[in-house]
């Protein structure tokens, strides 16, 4: 290797090291919530042969909800099992596309894409979230990308992992879909209007498309068949507008910030007309798989698309095609200003636009300590407050403002009980005034909890313990002394009333902690707190582990 291919090689790698550590960053303090329970809610009611069939009311991804059941079954299920598959994806992903474009952009463009996936805020939480949504990313990446190769080298390798990648992304999600039909589709024009200058014959992209044809009917098909009025139901129910394609902009952007937003968008059409007069087929191909999410958007206004965060997982391909497109911007300007005699060492450019991302993206505010809820809606659903339309309290009880006068980080309380649906959930709230780690109390009856073959509260598992099927670490049900003691817990806080707190009517807020109240009066003696809306006890665990 140079110089400068080790600079490169040490580049990317610092890229994919930085990034792993962002996306790890407490992540085994993450408290499973929202869209994440999907997966367990279908894993406790249902065995392998409806899972394998169905993607169900709530969009189960069937081969995640399957490796979580397996993982059940054997070793016991906990958070970092769940989020394994995605953080793998999700990390890999800064190595693997940089490396496939690199023949294309070459070093300096590829490494500059891995810093800037690296720190893009919306890649950072699919990265961690335990939906599928990195996972199928990565996967119909690698393959658009695959297939061009095949299409210029022919190496059949390139076709076997373009086939698989194309396969497997829309079994993850059924959003890769479109990107699938869109870059087949334009392989199968380019062959057959393209003779002289396209090294494959139509009937051979014509024998691809059938096999991953093949592949799709057999693990997409059956579900679609089996459980077609499922995905029917929501077709054809949001209502598309300014308002949505700003917000999922921004969310693509990684920041509110207008001028920012104006800068990013300048780079994206300058490295799209640099890429155009350098690599016009490979422009054409990363411009049909970012188009074909919106464009299916358009066409079936699927449930709840309306909402920014929704449509940028349809649209997630233009995630990394935006940051190519800046990528090349950035260094392609960089050669310009050294080729003019301007001192600019290699990656200067890059390491601004990075700095002004971070400074003016959300990722300082997701990332503060400690923050058990860095999936939470709040955080990651919009990154201009006012567009989100969700509030923290203005009040928040007085509790926690004596438990603030406490040292930071200094000890971890549990809340008992919740709620997993985000939008009605004041405990991150909370977190930001006390500052102290958290967990999650259970409160079904013991005989409902007790029984992994049983169903809990709609919001709870089984009883958590080792060698049990469930080993969450942020969760702990308010009977169990043994894991109180284990997660080191300070402090149990009973909500009254999580329907009146939480300023919902809602029968799934409706929960009796009365008798749990009347239980830990007998057991720990007299509350350290009580007003109208909480019940703290001390349970004597003073250090954090």
């Amino acid at each position: 290797m140079d110089a400068r291919d080790l600079r490169g090689g040490l580049g990317l790698l610092g890229a994919a090291a930085f990034g792993a550590a962002i996306r790890l960053d407490q992540i085994r303090e993450q408290i499973v919530l929202d869209d994440e329970w999907h997966a367990l809610h279908a894993l406790m009611r249902f065995g392998y042969g409806r899972i394998l069939t169905h993607f169900g009311w709530t969009d189960v991804c069937i081969p995640l909800a399957a490796f979580d059941k397996a993982v059940k079954d054997t070793v016991g299920l906990s958070e970092m099992w769940m989020r394994l598959p995605i953080l793998l994806a999700g990390i890999g992903s800064l190595l693997v596309l940089p490396l496939m474009l690199r023949k294309w952009l070459g070093g300096p463009a590829s490494t500059s894409l891995a810093w800037l996936l690296a720190v893009s805020p919306l890649h950072v939480f699919l990265s961690r979230f335990a939906r599928p949504y990195a996972v199928s990313l990565l996967l119909v990446m690698m393959g658009g990308l695959a297939l061009a190769r095949w299409w210029g080298d022919g190496r059949p390798q390139w076709k076997a992992l373009g086939a698989v990648g194309f396969v497997l992304g829309p079994y993850f999600h059924l959003s890769a879909l479109p990107v699938v039909l869109a870059v087949l589709g334009l392989g199968l024009l380019g062959a057959a209007w393209r003779r002289e200058t396209c090294a494959r014959r139509p009937r051979e992209v014509a024998r691809l498309a059938a096999a991953v044809g093949l592949g799709l009917a057999v693990l997409v098909g059956v579900p679609l068949a089996v459980d077609h009025a499922a995905l029917a139901y929501k077709a054809g129910r949001a209502r598309l507008g300014a308002s949505m394609a700003q917000g999922t902009l921004e969310l693509m952007m990684g920041t509110a910030r207008t001028p920012l937003l104006v800068a990013l968008a300048c780079l994206v059409l300058a490295g799209a007309l640099l890429l155009a007069r350098e690599r016009p087929r490979l422009l054409g191909l990363l411009a049909a798989m970012a188009l074909a999410g919106p464009a299916a958007i358009v066409a079936a206004r699927p449930v709840s698309v309306d909402e920014p965060i929704v449509a940028a997982r349809y649209c997630l391909v233009a995630l990394p095609v935006i940051w190519v497109l800046v990528a090349v911007a950035l260094t392609r300007g960089e050669e310009r200003l050294r080729e003019r005699g301007l001192p600019a060492p290699p990656g200067t450019l890059t390491a601004v636009a990075l700095v002004a991302l971070l400074l003016g993206g959300p990722l300082p505010r997701i990332h503060a300590r400690p923050n058990n809820w860095m999936d939470h809606g709040s955080f990651q659903y919009a990154y201009d407050p006012a567009r989100l339309g969700w509030r923290c309290p203005t009040e928040v009880p007085p509790f926690y403002r004596e438990l603030a006068r406490q040292p930071p980080r200094s000890m971890r309380i549990l809340e008992a009980p919740w709620w997993h649906a985000w939008e009605n959930v004041y405990y991150p709230c909370y977190q930001q005034v006390h500052r102290q780690y958290m967990a999650i109390g259970f409160v079904a009856p013991l005989e409902r909890a007790a029984s992994a073959s049983g169903l809990p509260r709609a919001a709870e598992l089984p009883l958590l313990a080792p060698g049990r099927p469930f080993r969450f670490r942020n969760f702990v049900h308010v009977a169990d002394e043994a894991g109180l003691r284990r997660r080191a817990i300070r402090y149990v806080i009973f909500h009254r009333s999580l329907e009146a707190e939480m300023h919902v009517d809602s029968t799934d807020y409706r929960v009796d902690v009365a008798p749990w109240i009347a239980a830990y009066r007998s057991r720990y003696g007299t509350p350290v707190y009580e007003d109208g809306t909480l019940v703290v006890f001390d349970v004597g665990a003073p250090t954090v582990r």
